[in-house]
């Protein structure tokens, strides 16, 4: 179940929001059978979460203010057991935080949106070697800067500046905990309507060429180039 309602105060501008729900997730074919790590008795992960915000419209101005905290938990997360390296289900995990972000408007056709997340995750599972030990690969701390420009009516141009710092995971060398560099990644994208029903795009990632991990010893792409043509029947 989900349940979203939010409040608007018009004397102020100001939007009270909250969410609660529940969810599971399904083991892929690749946890449930593959030859070295599967495991056809996983259960599946099942959360329950809920969040609670409030946001201010400066409407003159086309600024936005907004502030989120969520707490989500989960059970029987899918993890790995170091002794038999099979995929397992960890019994408890919690993750908690709070999101911000300012968004502005300062002329026509133009769009910015600054964002951070603060993110605690933990292993809570009893008699495990984990417990109170931090998830793998889960940020503390993200930021985010997006802009947007629009002209012509048919063409958009946007750009994106992302920070994620540092995360821990596993050494499979040494079965020991490691720590992921934090890393800074810009992308850029844009696109233009040549006709109604055609669309030219083109996207550039990882402009910087930043090295960096999202997981540890695998590798990630460099600079890229990507475009491409939609068309609308």
């Amino acid at each position: 179940y989900r349940v979203a309602p939010a409040f608007m105060l018009w004397e102020t501008n100001t939007k009270f929001k909250a969410t609660i729900g529940t969810g599971f997730k399904a083991p892929s074919l690749y946890y449930l059978y593959d030859p070295s790590y599967g495991n056809e008795n996983l259960s599946p992960e099942k959360s329950f979460g809920f969040d609670a915000g409030v946001e201010q419209y400066f409407f003159n101005s086309g600024l936005t203010l907004g502030a989120v905290f969520f707490y989500n938990k989960f059970e029987d997360m899918f993890g790995f057991d170091y002794i038999t390296f099979k995929t397992i289900n960890i019994n408890k995990a919690v993750t908690k935080g709070g999101e911000f972000f300012i968004q502005a408007k300062p002329i026509d056709n133009f769009e910015i949106k600054l964002n951070y997340t603060l993110t605690e995750a933990r292993d809570l599972s009893p008699n495990s070697s984990n417990f109170d030990k931090k998830l793998l690969r889960r940020p503390a701390n993200k930021t985010g800067l997006f802009t947007s420009y629009s002209f012509i009516g048919r063409a958009n141009i946007n750009a994106e500046l992302i920070w994620v710092g540092t995360r821990e995971d596993i050494d499979f060398s040494v079965f020991e905990r490691t720590e992921l560099k934090g890393y800074v990644l810009l992308n850029a994208a844009a696109h233009y309507d040549l006709f109604d029903f055609l669309r030219l795009d083109i996207r550039l990632e990882n402009i910087l060429d930043t090295d960096y991990e999202e997981v540890f010893g695998y590798g990630t792409p460099g600079f890229s180039v990507y475009g491409g043509i939609k068309i609308n029947l």
